[in-house]
């Protein structure tokens, strides 16, 4: 480790040096990109870790920046963290306009930018579920942005989580087993063919940015295709990630989107179709943990797999999956008003504030095309057509 040098910045000794806050703040930007907006206790988080796993010699108490430097921080790196949105529906099973609607535009234009809508192969879901060994107490974990929805009714060791993830044409990557404790006991892996990169412990039995960022690099990138780009869909908290992680991921040109919390029974394929099956397999059979899983998992019908993308309108893409119903009559006013006026703003937009310079009557005609292909883009998404100029 190092101690770093004193800064110009505000806020003092910086504790850090440029290099190593530049990773930091790249990382924050690409989180923020993907849906993972950061609160400040979660931006404090993020530097801890990147701190301890880099065993860095700072002035943090632990690793840990204060508000001093957090607010320096931001002021160096030109950082803006957006507020998150308020979260107005305590029921779990309420999505809000803003919230479910805004996704589909964040994945819309991703998957546009990233050229997949015939792709269905490079386009993965990721989630995290706990079993049991007593079938009568199983509990899906849901909506993990909330680290207060992530308890669960069981005793001890009995705890096991499971990251599942698939394709949109319903291939699989091999799963990781998250067991509770600090070792990996040979008596709960009975199957010949474990290979023990895929497996792991932790204090609580559930993921950990350490967990994530191994399985990401030894198993995921090794078995998911070769073409790129990737597009990953996760529910995880904003803890499951860490600087090494995001760094690997844009180096690999993968790219993850974040679902929103606590809209995983409509959104996350994986818990509308894989998981159902999974638990309703589970219920129906006893015996070794790891064997069982398996078991269940290599068994699991691509078909099922495939559902969950469609009835989710991630593949293919379809924003009416969401049935206005869902919605408070309200707040469905109010997102109709918003749009409204987005859509004057976009269709009335001048040219120039574009930075197009207009230099002909073609190159005119040109500029209010693309305006108008932006317009319609966000209007007909669930059209299969493609404008060519």
């Amino acid at each position: 480790g190092h101690l770093a040098k004193k800064g110009t910045g505000g806020g003092g000794s910086t504790s850090l040096s440029a290099i190593d806050e530049q990773r930091l703040a790249n990382s924050i930007r690409s989180l923020e990109k993907w849906g993972f907006s950061l609160t400040k206790a979660e931006v404090l988080d993020v530097v801890q870790s990147y701190v301890q796993v880099n065993k860095l010699r700072t002035r943090f108490k632990e690793g840990r920046p204060g508000e001093e430097w957090y607010h320096a921080f931001l002021k160096r790196q030109n950082l803006s963290l957006k507020k998150p949105q308020p979260v107005e529906y305590l029921n779990m099973a309420q999505i809000n306009p803003f919230v479910g609607y805004g996704y589909f535009d964040q994945l819309i234009t991703t998957v546009h930018r990233l050229q997949l809508e015939e792709k269905p192969h490079l386009i993965f879901n990721l989630d995290e579920s706990s079993f049991c060994r007593d079938p009568t107490k199983l509990k899906v974990i849901g909506g993990k942005g909330v680290r207060a929805t992530r308890m669960i009714s069981s005793l001890g060791r009995e705890n096991t989580s499971i990251l599942i993830c698939c394709s949109a044409n319903g291939e699989k990557i091999p799963p990781l087993v998250i067991f509770k404790g600090k070792n990996i006991l040979e008596h709960w892996l009975n199957l010949q063919d474990c290979d023990k990169k895929f497996y792991a412990a932790s204090n609580r039995g559930w993921m950990e940015s350490a967990i994530f960022f191994k399985w990401f690099k030894d198993c995921f990138l090794p078995n998911a295709p070769k073409e790129r780009p990737l597009l990953i869909i996760y529910d995880g908290h904003s803890s499951h990630t860490s600087i090494d992680l995001v760094e690997l991921a844009i180096e690999n040109n993968v790219t993850i989107i974040k679902l929103p919390p606590h809209t995983t029974h409509v959104l996350q394929p994986l818990d509308v179709a894989v998981f159902k099956s999974l638990k309703n397999s589970w219920e129906m059979e006893l015996g070794t943990l790891v064997e069982l899983l398996s078991r269940i998992f290599t068994n699991l019908d691509p078909e099922i797999i495939k559902n969950g993308f469609r009835a989710t309108g991630i593949y293919p893409l379809s924003k009416d999956i969401i049935k206005e119903s869902i919605f408070k009559p309200e707040d469905l006013q109010r997102y109709r008003i918003q749009q409204k006026q987005k859509d004057k703003e976009i269709y009335n937009q001048p040219t120039t504030s574009r930075h197009d310079t207009i230099t002909s009557p073609k190159s005119y005609r040109l500029a209010q095309c693309h305006l108008l292909i932006r317009f319609l883009r966000q209007r007909l998404y669930t059209m299969d057509t493609i404008i060519i100029l």
